[in-house]
């Protein structure tokens, strides 16, 4: 690449060590290590990961912070009195910069803005020392870390794009200066206000595409996909063309449920910059359709129809699911008829053609991306359960999953990280809408969700059965691109026999096809076997083997059975994960807000010992006789209490018989009752 050079590490020169820039060049007043600290968590809830610095020179190790999110813990073992500031770690979580060197002509910005399709007062720009910071989000996976380019006329002297395993001072740091080796006195500081969101998200091709237009690189810069071969564009189709001179802004913009103004209706816009070549109109203030989509209002429904409409983009970087959604918006909306672009795809869980892979083909097939929802227990494509006795606080539990998935900031849900967000469909059943409503203010408010958030959360109360609702789920599937189901709970959703295995299995199907065909995490609440109060937390326990069969991970949650107030629970199945999230582990539900709170790992057979049947229990087990032999008795427990396993039916009767419950006769060596 001609005047170019790749960077090993995203900083500029730095002294040799942080005691000489401190002897030599301590700044006269560094930012309140409390500013910094707020600062710090704004960045980590907005999906950043940061590090304290002196000057540009990081104060900890971050090498492991370039593979996973921070943690607000982490954020308070850092030394913040010691820091002049604090760097933001690029790559991490998608995010991205371009970082305009010496500027000369400061129409360069506004020109660079525009070309990514940015407002004129887009928030995430930094002022550095001379020249600025574009902070931007691009999920597409390119093989740099940093690359640096001569600009292409005399506005600015170079043009670095900061991709990954690099990190960026941001405000309110100290400005260190790299030619005098000391700090100017200069603050780097937000051009316009201070962000609110998450940086604005740009397809790849618009970024490289201003990459090209700013700098003297005269090579052929291509993305790659997974396989490593180039991706060629296509622009090719001549419908496409037609389908956008034609398409209904208005029409559009009802559907998706946005107020029509003449402010939005950016049909003309598109026309007028389509024709002048230029790749996107997201350059548009807020008033304006545009943001809507850049933003990703609709689950990335509208961002995709934004990308297509407003410019030239390379359907080839669409994910399948996403093309054939667009060429069906396109036609319906344009009335220009495109040919289906839907390819055959052969995946693991295709029902409708046998595929046969031999061995060969099946090593150089590419690893598959295991993405969680849950760190570690529910996973992306996944079909799960969560399962109780009654008054356990199933509901209240799957609605704090929900809430926590639709919010952009960093939870955990009983002790474990929540890793993946987007939109959630809530299909209730069960309980009222008074109560069911209390719950939800109470734990909005509680997780301060903003007015966006909460409109990720999609809910239906009282719906018909599922299989009477399934075209309404697909179709919400299509349009708000959910990546969780919740179902509460599974034992009103149908209108089934639960004890046949085959209507079980005919249900369990249709939701395991809702996860296959948009690639999302279905969870339903159920219920447990009877009698299992003093079992130990167990798969057994589920209702219905051959739905429990079908599950991916199982979770048993339970009261304590000594203090009401608490609750154990255990991951009593999981098909992809640990020994160590498979242990028991306890915790409680917070009034105020309704949360889980999690204590730890407990000892489940010591919260089993308040759940001992008492003398009246047994007495219906004798049916009047006045004793039993030891096994006749283990079989009237089983049979009385639906048991698979005896060794349960045993342990309650020694337990029994150490607290006096019952007694042996030393003469007939038969099990009586005792006297407590």
């Amino acid at each position: 690449m001609a005047n170019q050079y790749e960077l090993n590490v995203g900083v500029t020169p730095e002294p040799k060590s942080v005691e000489d820039l401190l002897q030599s060049n301590t700044p006269p007043a560094s930012p309140l290590p409390a500013l910094l600290i707020e600062d710090a968590y704004f960045f980590v809830e907005k999906g950043c990961n940061v590090i304290p610095v002196i000057g540009k020179k990081t104060t900890v190790q971050w090498a492991h912070l370039q593979k996973r999110r921070q943690t607000l813990d982490e954020i308070n073992t850092y030394n913040w009195k010691l820091a002049t500031g604090l760097s933001m770690i690029l790559g991490i979580n998608d995010i991205h910069s371009f970082d305009i060197d010496d500027v000369r002509d400061h129409t360069v910005l506004i020109d660079l803005l525009t070309k990514l399709g940015l407002p004129p007062d887009y928030e995430w720009v930094e002022k550095t020392g001379n020249g600025y910071q574009i902070f931007f989000a691009c999920s597409h996976q390119y093989d740099i870390t940093v690359i640096s380019a001569e600009a292409v006329d005399g506005r600015f002297d170079h043009l670095e794009l900061r991709w990954k395993n690099c990190y960026s001072v941001v405000p309110p740091s100290q400005h260190f200066d790299k030619i005098s080796n000391a700090f100017d006195g200069k603050l780097y500081s937000w051009l316009n206000d201070p962000p609110r969101q998450r940086p604005a998200t740009i397809p790849i091709n618009i970024v490289l595409d201003a990459w090209k237009a700013f700098t003297k690189d005269d090579s052929k810069v291509v993305t790659r996909g997974d396989s490593g071969k180039p991706q060629v564009r296509d622009h090719s189709i001549p419908e496409i063309d037609e389908a956008i001179q034609k398409f209904d802004m208005r029409k559009f913009l009802h559907a998706q449920r946005i107020a029509f103004s003449e402010e939005n209706d950016a049909q003309h816009q598109v026309r007028i910059q389509y024709e002048k070549g230029h790749n996107s109109l997201l350059w548009s203030d807020e008033k304006h359709c545009s943001n809507w989509m850049r933003e990703g209002k609709g689950s990335g429904l509208i961002d995709t129809i934004a990308l297509i409409v407003y410019g030239k983009y390379n359907l080839n970087e669409l994910e399948p699911r996403d093309k054939v959604n667009v060429f069906e918006i396109l036609s319906h909306f344009s009335g220009v008829k495109l040919e289906d672009p839907k390819p055959k795809i052969r995946k693991r869980h295709n029902t409708g053609e046998l595929i046969w892979t031999d061995g060969n083909e099946l090593f150089n097939e590419p690893d598959e991306i295991v993405e969680c929802i849950v760190k570690g227990v529910l996973e992306t494509e996944s079909f799960n359960s969560i399962y109780g006795e009654p008054g356990a606080g199933k509901s209240m539990a799957t609605l704090e999953l929900c809430l926590k998935v639709v919010s952009e900031k960093n939870f955990q849900w009983l002790g474990k990280d929540i890793q993946k967000r987007g939109d959630v469909l809530y299909i209730r059943y069960e309980g009222g809408r008074r109560k069911f409503k209390e719950r939800f203010k109470k734990m909005c408010r509680a997780l301060n969700l903003s007015r966006e958030e909460m409109k990720r959360f999609h809910s239906i109360e009282n719906p018909p059965t599922l299989s009477v609702l399934e075209e309404e789920i697909r179709s919400k599937c299509e349009l708000w691109k959910p990546v969780l189901i919740a179902v509460d709970s599974l034992y009103m959703s149908h209108e089934k026999e639960e004890n046949s295995n085959t209507d079980m299995r005919e249900l369990g199907k249709l939701l395991q096809e809702f996860m296959n065909t948009y690639g999302l995490c279905v969870l339903v609440i159920h219920h447990t076997n009877k009698h299992i109060g003093d079992k130990p937390l167990h798969l057994d326990n589920f209702r219905g083997a051959s739905m429990g069969a079908l599950c991916e991970s199982l979770m048993e949650l339970r009261r304590d059975g000594q203090d009401e107030t608490k609750r154990i629970w255990k991951w009593t199945k999981l098909r992809n994960g640990e020994d160590e999230d498979m242990r028991c582990e306890g915790g409680y539900f917070e009034p105020a807000t309704f949360f889980t709170q999690w204590t730890g790992g407990v000892d489940e057979n010591e919260h089993l010992r308040g759940t001992m049947k008492k003398r009246k229990d047994f007495a219906d087990y004798f049916e009047g006789a006045p004793g039993l032999q030891r096994s006749v008795l283990v079989e009237r427990i089983m049979k009385a209490d639906n048991l698979k396993s005896d060794s349960s039916s045993y342990t309650r009767i020694d337990k029994a018989l150490e607290r006096g419950i019952l007694k042996l006769n030393t003469d007939t060596k038969l099990i009586e009752l005792g006297g407590k």
